[in-house]
């Protein structure tokens, strides 16, 4: 009996590690590759496959909008800790942008992300300043600011016309992107997925 009770033992010992371990990996999110680019789908359906540097990726429906980590040896020319947002369109093409890897932890970073036909501008929403000023089409601006509680608008940059305002309340490390396409403007909290497959 007692030679029983001493398996029991060692056998419980040396599965509650590996319980725990699996209760960890539970909670927790794979880490990211340790050459991982970032890869965001914006305007995607669910389980929509789509190409990217020569890889196939399948739209998840809870990381819309998410940066995707992927390791960088499985794209083709893509340089470790880069970030790129693809955006489909309304006539189903594709529009890659390369954008700036987030700045100072301290900070929050904003970017403005132009899927539109027109320059764009991000600022304060009562037009006093600009924040992130005259963005190509296709293109994206970033900038790091403290955190703060304001009104901020995306502006077209030509006639200075507001296309649509914000209240946002900063917080640090929370990242913000404002995207506008063909159908508006919006805010999408930056936010990472798992990892590619």
């Amino acid at each position: 009996m007692k030679n029983i009770m001493i398996t029991i033992c060692c056998v419980l010992t040396l599965v509650t590690p590996f319980k725990a371990l699996a209760n960890d990996e539970a909670l927790y999110a794979a880490a990211p590759p340790s050459d991982a680019s970032f890869v965001r789908f914006i305007g995607f359906d669910a389980d929509e496959a789509v190409q990217f540097a020569g890889k196939a990726f399948r739209m998840r429906a809870d990381e819309a909008g998410a940066y995707v980590p992927v390791s960088s040896s499985r794209l083709d020319n893509v340089p470790m800790g880069s970030f790129y947002s693809l955006l489909k369109k309304a006539d189903s093409s594709v529009v890659v942008i390369q954008e700036e890897a987030p700045g100072d932890p301290a900070k929050v970073t904003l970017t403005l992300l132009n899927g539109s036909d027109q320059p764009l501008t991000l600022g304060v929403a009562d037009g006093s300043m600009n924040v992130i000023s005259n963005i190509a089409t296709s293109s994206s601006g970033q900038r790091a600011v403290n955190p703060i509680a304001i009104e901020l608008g995306v502006f077209n940059a030509k006639d200075k016309s507001l296309m649509a305002k914000f209240d946002v309340a900063l917080r640090r490390g929370q990242n913000v992107t404002f995207f506008a396409d063909a159908s508006g403007v919006r805010m999408i909290e930056d936010r990472f997925g798992a990892n590619a497959e």
